[in-house]
């Protein structure tokens, strides 16, 4: 029998090597074991932290942010010493791009004579139904008509008898020379003829939200056509956005075929340089009316839209007044650039975080010198309410300023996500 050690020796080939490896296998989960105890006592503080951050921070950081303008006040510029026009005639509204310049009895109505013509123009142009190259006929009966008109003190355009006359050149015989009954032939070729036409103008005067014109003919003829300086200049800068409608109301003179050269009614085309139209306007109901525009010459600047209604007296002072009114507006009239990455606002977010808030694009104002500035701000999604644009606002005339996208601390944005 052999010896104890022996037994050992002939035996440790087979079981030495087994019992090494499942002592190391032993081994490695004890130290697996140790190093995942702390580990995890890691994990489980990291989670009760995260978990009181989100009751304390997480609040905080949703807070809605209180925006705040650090931009300058008020338009730079005084008009101390420049008085406007004084003694003003008739109901009187000067406007640079819906800020009001000058303003007496703007919402007062009046009798709007041939001013209404600007209407009638603009439902041609805009209605659908009226295509520039179409013709209309003249007949026999719409000359005799004419002819009775201009017997008794209306203005016309006289067409020859059975001539066919474009709707282009009807807008010139409209709007020139202020032909009342071109109006009417206009009216006339309209789907449903002059009653439909007018129920158009009106209907568009409510869609327009121009809540003081109230029309019942196309030439305004009738007293019944009434409106106020407010509405009419809105109605002026919507029609003047339309390339026939503008071109043709800056067009001293016309050639028409089988009339011969007509003119513009509105003097101020050769008078006041920068004027580019409008319309002139009388009967005795009425008064004088006038409307009309002008772009000062100064890059980028606003159009003048301007009205007078109602004014006594003749043409000249109406012109005369339309003209210093003119020249005041365009002194009265202040330019503010923001040039692009500037600071026009501060947002201070949740967690007392304080964020600049910079214009993404060059911006240019106008309005009246001295007038304030107002900024409205625009939030957006993310991060909740921030905003991602504002308005300015001169005035009623609200100018868009696009913000650039501000650059938060990573802290802040894990806040917000909690």
């Amino acid at each position: 029998m052999p010896s104890r050690k022996t037994y050992d020796q002939a035996e440790g080939p087979f079981r030495g090597p087994a019992r090494t490896r499942a002592s190391r296998t032993v081994q490695k989960g004890q130290r697996r074991r140790r190093l995942l105890r702390p580990l995890a006592r890691t994990l489980l503080v990291l989670a009760l932290i995260l978990i009181l951050a989100t009751l304390l921070l997480g609040p905080k950081a949703h807070k809605a942010p209180v925006i705040a303008s650090t931009f300058p006040k008020q338009v730079p510029g005084s008009l101390t010493s420049t008085p406007m026009p004084s003694g003003l005639a008739g109901k009187v509204l000067v406007e640079a791009e819906g800020t009001p310049l000058v303003s007496k009895d703007a919402t007062r109505g009046n009798a709007l004579a041939s001013v209404t013509k600007i209407m009638t123009a603009y439902i041609v142009l805009t209605s659908g139904h009226y295509r520039l190259t179409q013709k209309i006929p003249i007949t026999q009966a719409e000359v005799h008509e004419a002819q009775v008109m201009l017997l008794a003190g209306d203005s016309v355009v006289i067409f020859p008898t059975g001539s066919q006359v474009s709707v282009l050149d009807m807008l010139y015989a409209l709007l020139l020379p202020s032909g009342d009954n071109i109006a009417d032939l206009l009216a006339a070729a309209y789907p449903g003829g002059e009653g439909a036409f007018v129920a158009a103008m009106n209907a568009k005067a409510r869609a327009l939200g121009l809540t003081s014109l109230h029309y019942v003919d196309p030439s305004g003829l009738g007293p019944r056509d009434t409106g106020d300086a407010q509405d009419i200049v809105r109605l002026t800068a919507l029609a003047l956005k339309n390339p026939t409608f503008a071109r043709i109301v800056a067009t001293k003179s016309w050639t028409l075929p089988g009339v011969g050269t007509v003119h513009n009614l509105n003097v101020l085309l050769t008078d006041l340089p920068g004027t580019v139209g409008v319309k002139t306007g009388w009967t005795t109901a009425s008064g004088r009316n006038l409307v009309w525009a002008n772009r000062p010459r100064i890059p980028g600047s606003p159009l003048i839209i301007a009205a007078i209604l109602g004014a006594p007296g003749g043409f000249g002072p109406v012109f005369n007044e339309a003209s210093a009114l003119t020249s005041y507006a365009k002194v009265a009239l202040g330019r503010l650039v923001i040039p692009k990455g500037t600071i026009v606002g501060e947002a201070t977010l949740g967690l007392g975080l304080k964020v600049p808030l910079r214009a993404a694009r060059t911006i240019t104002l106008w309005g009246p010198k001295g007038s304030p500035i107002h900024f409205r701000w625009i939030p957006q999604a993310s991060p909740p309410g921030l905003p991602g644009r504002a308005m300015a606002l001169v005035g009623a005339t609200p100018v868009p300023v696009p913000l650039l996208s501000p650059k938060l601390p990573l802290w802040y944005r894990i806040a917000v996500t909690l």
